[in-house]
């Protein structure tokens, strides 16, 4: 679009958003901004597999049968090594950092189920999604290591064609982290502010209800 945003500008934005999401304190209020990234990193991941299809398939030249695609992706796959010894260790910590959140998130996610049959099954339904998008990662990591091979970037979207869908792409995923930001930043939110609540005189309505609130508000302010 050729707009040139500096740095400050975009922080600034970025903790005027913040702000009032880390006042909510009920999850499930944060069902509407964690559906909209979930919508947005697929959008994201469907268009970056798209990318590694077409060029896989631009091997292929003018043939539009599917021989040739199949064929191309049987040879990449067979020349793909099995192994890496000198990025193994970096594999396995970009593999910790991808579930960094799901442990944090997997105690408050289980207690905001309403019902209580939900929350014994909830689980075993957490392990099948984990699994779910373990396979995933597989499967796209694979697919576009194939695609743009070993110089692809660390950062999957820079190596992307430029154009306007690649860019939409990118804007896409920062959309998904300002918005993922607060469910993320939930657990670590509640544990500090639970703390300035016990310290804190509690003064105003009932059971201090006004006065925590506030001290909450002012906290979750101040972290942000």
């Amino acid at each position: 679009l050729g707009w040139d945003i500096s740095t400050s500008w975009t922080l600034a934005l970025m903790v005027a958003v913040q702000v009032p999401l880390s006042w909510i304190r009920d999850i499930r209020r944060l069902t509407v901004t964690n559906l909209l990234a979930n919508a947005l990193i697929l959008y994201g991941l469907v268009t970056c597999l798209v990318f590694a299809m077409d060029e896989v398939g631009a091997k292929d030249g003018d043939d539009a049968t599917s021989e040739p695609f199949l064929r191309e992706v049987a040879i990449r796959a067979r020349s793909l090594p099995a192994f890496n010894p000198s990025g193994w260790f970096l594999f396995l910590g970009t593999s910790v950092l991808l579930f960094e959140g799901s442990i944090t998130l997997l105690v408050p996610l289980q207690e905001a189920v309403h019902a209580s049959a939900d929350r014994e099954r909830f689980p075993c339904l957490y392990s099948r999604v984990i699994l779910g998008i373990v396979a995933f990662y597989a499967f796209f990591g694979i697919s576009c290591w194939m695609a743009f091979g070993d110089e692809v970037r660390t950062v999957m979207t820079t190596s992307l064609p430029l154009g306007r869908l690649a860019t939409s792409v990118q804007l896409a995923y920062s959309l998904a982290v300002v918005f993922t930001f607060p469910l993320q930043n939930f657990p670590s939110l509640e544990i500090v502010c639970v703390m300035v609540e016990r310290m804190l005189p509690s003064t105003g309505k009932v059971d201090g209800g006004s006065s925590n609130s506030a001290y909450r508000s002012i906290t979750s302010t101040l972290l942000i």
